[in-house]
């Protein structure tokens, strides 16, 4: 027997088996007929309706292992998987079809074969509710997306009808691997995407990484999956267009940057959160001479209010308390005249040069290329002459290597 056919086979026994569990309980709990159909009823062992779940997800378990065989692939239940997802909203659906049985209980004939015929009736009924198209989203969300992601979920049907268009079939294994090997074109293509807009900049002022380290360090569940060194797409693929694929940018891009409160949770501070914001937002722009621009892009809009780089995060922290450190030499005053007026010794010199180097260098992946720019467009000539000297002194007063 061929695999499409077992897994035909397979998905006409989850309706089955749902209308003869269902129809087994409406005739022994609403037929008060004593036919020979109502007696054979009663007589039957059947399954209790609890465990409708366990069959249903079992019998996603054995289509998928029809479609993909390879046991080396570490797999979790379709139990496991959709705990916590209603996807098919089953007391919902249970309720549905109880309530068709019974409707058609009340017009049964009490004839030899009257349940048989229930149970075919509600058996084609279930077939127009779990469609085959429900239960291959179900099967290939779970088997391109190692955990269930509801946002992803609602765009996915999408990818599906493009790829398989009205192959009536669709469980199949060359649909299977179909949509497989798109899904994992379209996450390649969105990791590249995000990578570039975040250090294809020529203003990133921080080590860049290659394209495959940034999707190591994802937390994004696709890209596990990926060949990264997918640089050279067609002109504009079909899938860019799709809610999905603008889902996994905007999901891998959120992943990629934290907001400020969550920055400030990630350590111990020797100050409050509002000094702490204080700090990021005002008194060190003002000290590096960007304060009359950034305030225009750290907004709670720009970017669902996330502007720091994961990566970048315990740096940026250790510089707020550097910042913080640097203005409390001076008391708890953040006002000064001028910058110089702050520079007293090798030690202030090199912190202001640090502040400035780590804010810009975190901003610049967060900016795009004009925002950055626009920073220095009224960059005090004082900040351009502390950096200068910092760097040459830096540079005199390092170590020579042979």
């Amino acid at each position: 027997m061929s695999v499409n056919s077992i897994v035909s086979g397979l998905y006409k026994n989850i309706d089955k088996n749902i209308a003869e569990i269902i129809c087994h309980e409406e005739c022994s709990e609403n037929c008060i007929y004593k036919c020979t159909c109502s007696l054979n009823v009663r007589l039957k062992a059947v399954r209790n309706i609890e465990m409708l779940p366990e069959l249903f997800y079992s019998a996603l378990d054995n289509i998928a292992m029809e479609l993909n065989s390879d046991t080396v692939i570490k797999r979790i239940s379709y139990s496991e998987y959709y705990k916590d997802a209603d996807v098919i909203k089953r007391d919902k659906l249970i309720a549905k079809i109880r309530k068709h049985a019974h409707i058609r209980i009340l017009k049964c004939s009490h004839s030899n074969h009257s349940h048989n015929e229930l149970v075919k009736e509600t058996q084609n009924y279930i077939s127009g509710i779990i469609t085959r198209n429900l239960i291959a989203e179900m099967i290939y969300f779970k088997e391109n997306h190692p955990a269930y992601e509801k946002i992803l979920w609602k765009s996915y049907s999408e990818v599906i009808e493009k790829s398989v268009g009205n192959n009536g079939a669709r469980l199949t294994k060359r649909e299977y691997n179909k949509i497989r090997d798109i899904t994992q074109e379209i996450t390649a293509e969105a990791v590249s995407s995000v990578y570039k807009s975040i250090y294809g900049k020529s203003t990133v002022k921080v080590p860049i990484p290659d394209i495959s380290q940034f999707a190591a360090s994802l937390k994004f569940n696709l890209v596990s999956y990926l060949d990264i060194d997918s640089d050279s797409k067609k002109v504009q693929p079909w899938y860019r267009e799709c809610s999905y694929y603008s889902t996994i940018k905007d999901l891998i891009s959120e992943e990629s940057f934290i907001s400020l409160a969550a920055c400030y949770k990630m350590m111990t501070f020797p100050f409050s959160k509002n000094t702490y914001l204080e700090l990021v937002k005002n008194y060190i722009p003002k000290l590096i001479g960007i304060d009359g621009t950034i305030m225009q892009y750290l907004k709670r809009s720009a970017n669902n209010g996330r502007y720091v780089h994961v990566d970048y995060a315990d740096k940026f922290n250790q510089t707020v308390i550097s910042a913080h450190e640097f203005f409390g030499k001076r008391g708890k005053s953040y006002k000064f005249d001028s910058r110089f007026q702050l520079i007293q010794s090798l030690d202030d010199l090199k912190c202001f040069y640090d502040i400035t180097k780590t804010y810009l260098g975190i901003m610049s992946l967060f900016l795009e290329e004009e925002q950055y720019n626009a920073l220095f467009d009224k960059n005090p000539v004082e900040v351009q002459v502390i950096m200068k000297a910092a760097e040459n002194c830096f540079c005199l007063i390092q170590p020579k290597h042979d």
